[in-house]
């Protein structure tokens, strides 16, 4: 004898109509007509309470770890929309609201470098940004001048050191106890102010130290009748010779003369260079370095020279 388990009884009656027979129990549903899985699938009313609205809108459902979009009717009827969503927003920000309708502008202006800033437009700081002490220092780095704030809000003004260590090329103000290096020593100098080489120029207090002798100038140096002169000559030298004389009375010049370099000696009268007439008539040899003893006698026409060389 076969026997047979009965998986499901349809009854129908005359007309077709299905007839629902008394069963014990029904099993829950898992799954919708289309074999979803409910919980998987569809949200509950608790948790969709309170994030419904009045007509129909899309909505985000979190459930687990990822979150589904649901669409939701204006009768409140949830349906999920499947894993993905694409969306594509239009409108002019008037149809937004919060801080897009405003975003060509930040929503909270900040401060940069002492300037506010929005976003509406360029800016210039007025700041350069963070103060910075700026000082100035000699070249040894020894000594510095006062240190000033500088975060470019105002003019300063940088002083120097109050003393500076230097090596100056060049010209110098000053006295030489208010410097240091080759300051110091600027009074070294080999011309004057107005560019005259001062050895050749300038007598030295050996040459004007004897009573009674004149010191001449260097350049073109003017003898005068009755009188003792002393000079340093280094270079060719054109004396002039005195011009007002009284040819009745005896006359006489003495030049006490210090030749450190070999130069060539000439004579001038009344703004015209002359050769003079010379003792022995024999013009004195000067082609040694040395001292020499020059004297000058006008002999009622003429000046005549001679020289005696007294040595080193």
């Amino acid at each position: 004898m076969t026997n047979y388990t009965a998986k499901k009884i349809i009854l129908k009656d005359r007309s077709g109509n299905y007839l629902i027979p008394y069963v014990d129990s029904v099993e829950a549903a898992q799954k919708d007509g289309s074999g979803n899985v409910i919980t998987s699938t569809y949200a509950t009313k608790t948790e969709l309470n309170g994030k419904q609205a009045s007509g129909s809108y899309l909505t985000g459902y979190n459930k687990g770890s990822s979150t589904t979009p649901v669409y939701i009717n204006s009768s409140g009827v949830a349906t999920a929309c499947g894993n993905s969503l694409a969306v594509s927003v239009t409108g002019s920000s008037a149809s937004c609201s919060g801080n897009a309708a405003t975003a060509t502008t930040l929503q909270t202006a900040r401060t940069i470098n002492g300037t506010s800033f929005n976003g509406s437009a360029n800016i210039t700081t007025a700041n350069w940004g963070t103060a910075r002490n700026i000082s100035i220092a000699d070249s040894s780095a020894t000594n510095t001048g006062t240190a000033v704030s500088v975060n470019g809000s105002g003019a300063v003004t940088l002083k120097l050191p109050a003393t500076i260590k230097a090596n100056i090329t060049g010209n110098c103000s000053g006295s030489s106890a208010s410097c240091t290096g080759n300051a110091a020593t600027a009074t070294k100098a080999t011309q004057d102010a107005s560019g005259n080489v001062i050895t050749s120029t300038y007598a030295t207090k050996t040459e004007t130290q004897t009573p009674g002798v004149t010191a001449l100038s260097k350049t073109n140096p003017q003898l005068v009748d009755g009188s003792a002169h002393s000079i340093t000559v280094s270079a060719a030298t054109t004396f002039k010779l005195p011009v007002t004389v009284d040819a009745t009375k005896f006359h006489q010049f003495i030049i006490l003369m210090n030749m450190t370099t070999v130069s060539t000696i000439k004579w001038s009268y009344n703004g015209t260079e002359i050769t003079p007439k010379y003792f022995y008539n024999s013009a004195p040899t000067m082609n040694t370095t040395g001292k020499y003893t020059i004297i000058g006698e006008y002999n009622g026409s003429d000046w005549v020279i001679g020289a005696m060389y007294k040595g080193v």
